[in-house]
């Protein structure tokens, strides 16, 4: 653990007069040695010195790889295996979407075979019945899992199976219904809130830009809960006890609902214009993952037209865009227009289908890193007191 001083000026390629200024100079600590002048380096201090920015290189043991054959966030466009996203939501369900990340036939998949909801479950459903259909399905998942012995097959094709049960599941605990449906999930969004037929596809639409969005630290996490060997229910689960974190895409949503609040119920130019006063980010846009715009948020935009015409909300959020745009050059996040569009129809505030589209990435990733057949556990360096004991 500890260098002498010698060994420590070695190591830095310096004498040990300059050893010695490094010490106030660069952080590095040191431990006296019992009945004599010496004093001994923590060895990982000096490593930390020897690099120009002041941290060492640390290997990261079975982290997950860097490229992943899921998504591609390009400079201007969003890929689901190479396929572009938003072509995709023209016309594709999130079955045929999770099929395609999940490497499955969307037949052998999604069959009529629906999971067993236990009473177990009903009963913690109904404990939580004023709570949001997130927190439902996160204390309700991992009991549905015990309930279908399927969910313990970890093979591709079973996880994927598990993973369509997880998302009928899910889509079941969000709406507040008792059973799940076999129907897709975007005609079972509509039904139960008595949409139209075009606010039905742009539910569709919005649930397949939500699927996947790389490694964002919700998927990381889900990722590193999979590679120990859990199934896609308590990897999703560990998703969803994510959302709405302070520093998570998803946790945004709280932040975003403010605003649009505030530019839907007042005067857009004064709401933004006093946001913009400040040197803070305005909620909602400059989400630097592209080069210009976010393609889905752009997608989602053009199709609000169709579904709501001259509508004054829309009136209000478009000025307001154009406000940030005319003023600092940002556009809007997807997170911004996907959350606008759920205020139209969605009962439970709380609540976001984009967790519904997400859970379809979720699992793509929990089966890819299983598939890995390795647990993520990165290195770490020590920075806390140092051993009393000299060693």
């Amino acid at each position: 653990m500890y260098l002498s001083a010698q060994e420590a000026a070695d190591a830095l390629g310096v004498s040990r007069t300059t050893l010695y200024a490094y010490v106030s100079r660069r952080g590095i600590r040191s431990v006296a040695v019992p009945g004599s002048r010496e004093r001994l380096y923590w060895r990982t201090d000096i490593e930390r010195a020897k690099t120009a920015r002041g941290r060492p290189p640390v290997r990261r043991e079975n982290a997950p790889p860097p490229e992943s054959a899921i998504s591609l966030i390009g400079p201007d466009a969003l890929y689901y295996r190479g396929m572009d996203a938003v072509a995709l939501a023209e016309h594709h369900s999130l079955e045929q979407v999770a099929a395609l990340l999940w490497d499955q036939p969307e037949a052998a998949v999604f069959t009529d075979r629906l999971p067993i909801f236990p009473e177990t479950m009903r009963q913690v459903a109904a404990t939580l019945r004023t709570s949001s259909g997130t927190a439902r399905a996160a204390a309700a998942l991992p009991l549905i899992e015990d309930a279908n012995p399927r969910s313990f097959d970890f093979s591709p094709a079973g996880m994927a199976s598990s993973g369509a049960d997880v998302l009928r599941s899910l889509t079941a605990l969000k709406l507040g219904v008792p059973a799940p449906s076999a129907a897709p999930i975007h005609e079972q969004v509509g039904a139960h809130l008595g949409l139209s037929s075009a606010w039905q596809d742009f539910v569709r639409r919005m649930l397949v830009l939500s699927a996947d969005h790389g490694f964002e630290p919700s998927t990381y996490a889900v990722r590193s809960v999979a590679g120990i060997g859990v199934s896609p229910y308590r990897s999703v689960a560990a998703g969803l006890l994510l959302v709405g974190g302070r520093r998570t895409q998803l946790g945004r949503f709280d932040v975003i609902t403010r605003l649009l609040t505030d530019i839907c119920e007042g005067d857009p130019d004064e709401v933004m214009l006093a946001r913009l006063k400040g040197d803070d980010q305005v909620p909602g846009f400059g989400y630097d993952a592209y080069r210009h715009r976010d393609p889905r948020a752009r997608a989602l935009l053009d199709q609000l037209d169709v579904v709501m015409g001259d509508a004054i909300g829309l009136k209000r959020l478009k000025r307001a865009i154009a406000i940030v745009e005319d003023a600092r050059g940002l556009y809007p996040d997807y997170a911004l227009v996907s959350e606008f569009a759920g205020r139209q129809f969605m009962e439970d505030k709380r609540d976001s289908m984009f967790v519904l589209g997400r859970c379809v990435g979720w699992i793509a990733h929990s089966i890819e890193q299983y598939r890995t057949g390795e647990a993520i556990r990165p290195a770490s360096i020590y920075t806390g007191r140092l051993p009393d004991q000299v060693t």
